[in-house]
C-alpha cells in the first residue's frame, strides 16, 4: 500500500468516526425541550429558581 493510500484511509476513518460518534446531544435535548415543552423541565426550572 502506498503512503498516499494509507493517508487517505486514515483520513477517511477519522472522518467516519467523527461524523458517526460526534453527535451533538445537547442540541438534540434543547430542540426536544423547545418543541415538546415537557412538564418535567418546567418543574426543574421552578425548583432551580425557587418559584412555583
Amino acid at each position: 500500500m502506498k503512503p498516499t493510500e494509507r493517508i487517505l484511509w486514515a483520513v477517511g476513518i477519522v472522518l467516519v468516526d467523527f461524523f458517526a460518534f460526534a453527535v451533538p446531544l445537547t442540541a438534540f435535548v434543547a430542540a426536544y425541550i423547545l418543541i415538546v415543552r415537557p412538564i418535567w423541565f418546567k418543574d426543574f426550572v421552578s425548583k432551580l429558581y425557587g418559584t412555583s
